[in-house]
């Protein structure tokens, strides 16, 4: 799917976004951006703008020591 065409207030789930791919998306932001996400934060009313904000506003947050 071209990324001009995904609609960034529709739900992930009407997207086509399942556990599975929900599952990859936690493991690539993590890996990418260092951020952990929860699954409510892919809760059943996540879109991608949203999704885009939570990870804006935690990478804006200091990072906090393991332990």
């Amino acid at each position: 799917m071209d990324a001009a065409a995904i609609d960034p207030h529709r739900r992930l789930d009407e997207l086509g976004v399942d556990s599975l791919m929900g599952a990859q998306l936690f493991l690539r932001v993590r890996d990418r951006f260092d951020i952990h996400l929860s699954p409510l934060d892919l809760s059943t009313d996540a879109t991608p703008a949203r999704l885009a904000r939570l990870i804006h506003e935690r990478m804006a947050q200091p990072a906090v020591p393991p332990g």
